[in-house]
């Protein structure tokens, strides 16, 4: 077999760089482990329920915002529905309830109504955020013109370059030290599961401006729509999807990438690859030489992986709202200190904060069997999940789910007369679907003075491999992750034009 670009990997990034190439007229061969393509961005159906693995909220969905933006690049964006949500976040930190609303100056002004003593503090942080957010986000991303960069960003770089040192806890002190109003405002990042004393500054900086002066949607189908768009796009244009296929090699000669061979023992011949699987893996299990500079693998090796996660999913007799869910996104913590809890579940197999998703919330058709399930996520240690004997896992499994089950009983009573069918997903699951380490959801994580040596990952040693996974400065997030592969789609133009 010969294909100009062999993209090793299903899920949104190696699906966008598909659609990207093959709309540009290249052969391309995208080769995916699963039986289905789309990563984390699927469905799945359990005793006639359907639920969606990942998809909670994404921002800037309107056009001329940079997540439509992405998606019109890859002509995606007209074959989905995008639902703004009619409130952020509904928060609970114990017996104290904080619905956030999807604006940013309507976010504000509650804060201050709530909180009027933190008004000259949160004044300051709504100037800073409005001045500087976008800024940040169009340097970081490569969206920034030469006049803007020179004029507006070489002037902050002693401030940019503070909050990639400082954490997200230190930058919010500097307006508020009221721990409710921090963990209100943090927010915005808590999808990430690091504590805020943990958390880049700069990366709160980014999300909150994101998040919130866009606006959070989701989309009608959820990740399985996404999915489906990018697939069919790529059929449409004559790429081929091999699924339930393993890459077992790549081969590299002279330090380039010249074929890969497959589990069936089909050999397929390329110009160039896009390795949509986590670095790690693609170092260690496929390029099996010493084709890496021993200085590329310390890198690699020299950053943790993310947030790794559990994720409960209820299909009930009756509809959310009877059991008393109002919010789409609803947020638990059990008080204030949210860097407790998180630190906490980092290192144990239970949840301690968690969010409770009711999709249906969103859906105008009051009869869609959406409204009659419930998704519960939060962040445990993916390593003591990982490599248990099976009995023990089991045991364990079970033990957890009874745990979980009791804590939202509190929140909604008799609850459990009211399931049909639980199911329940751990780090081992993940890991066991995705190959990523501890079944970690959203790349590397995200640390404090390390953003410099993430952009060194991109510059991967293998002249003609490009990077399209979380697992790269990008970091995790569906928008994120659609744009590493638009990037490697690119590169992998100039990279095949170089070679008439």
């Amino acid at each position: 077999m010969q294909s100009d670009v062999v993209i090793i990997g299903g899920g949104l990034g190696g699906l966008s760089a598909g659609a990207y190439l093959s709309q540009q007229g290249f052969n391309v061969t995208l080769i995916e482990e699963q039986p289905q393509v789309g990563g984390f961005a699927i469905a799945f159906n359990r005793d006639g329920f359907t639920f969606d693995v990942a998809l909670h909220a994404i921002p800037a969905c309107a056009p001329n915002q940079p997540f439509y933006d992405i998606l019109s690049r890859l002509q995606i964006a007209d074959d989905l529905k995008f639902i703004k949500l009619n409130n952020a976040f509904n928060v609970y930190l114990g017996d104290y309830n904080f619905l956030i609303p999807n604006s940013f100056s309507d976010f504000f002004q509650k804060l201050i109504t709530e909180f009027p003593e933190e008004k000259q503090g949160l004044t300051q942080l709504k100037t800073y955020l409005e001045k500087y957010g976008r800024l940040y986000y169009d340097v970081v991303e490569g969206n920034s013109t030469p006049y803007k960069i020179f004029t507006q960003f070489i002037p902050r770089i002693p401030d940019f370059l503070k909050n990639s040192r400082l954490s997200t806890d230190d930058f919010l002190n500097n307006y508020s030290k009221n721990e409710k109003v921090k963990a209100l405002l943090y927010q915005a990042a808590v999808f990430f599961g690091e504590p805020m004393a943990g958390f880049p500054a700069i990366n709160f900086i980014i999300m909150f401006y994101l998040l919130f002066t866009s606006g959070m949607y989701t989309i009608h189908g959820g990740g399985q729509a996404l999915t489906n768009a990018l697939k069919n796009k790529m059929l449409k244009h004559k790429a081929k999807i091999l699924t339930s296929h393993r890459i077992k090699a790549i081969n590299i000669d002279n330090r380039l990438a010249k074929k890969v061979f497959l589990d069936d023992d089909r050999e397929i011949n390329c110009k160039t690859i896009i390795a949509n699987v986590n670095t790690p893996y693609l170092i260690k299990n496929l390029i099996k030489s010493d084709s890496i500079p021993e200085m590329y693998g310390q890198l690699v090796e020299s950053f943790k992986p993310s947030l790794s996660i559990l994720q409960m999913h209820l299909g009930l007799n009756c509809t959310v709202e009877e059991i008393g869910v109002k919010h789409y996104l609803n947020i638990f913590f059990p008080n204030e200190n949210i860097d407790f809890a998180m630190s906490r579940q980092n290192n144990s197999t239970m949840l301690e904060g968690y969010s409770i998703i009711a999709p249906g919330i969103n859906y105008e058709d009051k009869k869609s069997n959406n409204r009659r399930i419930l998704s519960i996520v939060g962040g445990v240690s993916g390593q003591e999940w990982i490599g248990l004997d099976k009995a023990i896992y089991n045991n364990l499994k079970f033990k957890i789910t009874e745990q979980i089950l009791n804590k939202l009983e509190i929140l909604f009573p008799n609850l459990r007369k009211h399931i049909k069918t639980v199911n329940l997903a751990t780090p081992h699951t993940f890991q066991r679907y995705t190959q990523n380490p501890n079944g970690a959801i959203l790349g590397f994580k995200a640390e404090r003075s390390k953003h410099r040596m993430l952009l060194k990952l991109n510059h991967f040693p293998i002249k003609n491999i490009f990077l399209a996974n979380a697992w790269t400065n990008r970091l995790g997030g569906f928008m994120q992750t659609l744009k590493s592969g638009l990037i490697a789609g690119q590169k992998s133009i100039k990279y095949l034009n170089s070679l008439h």
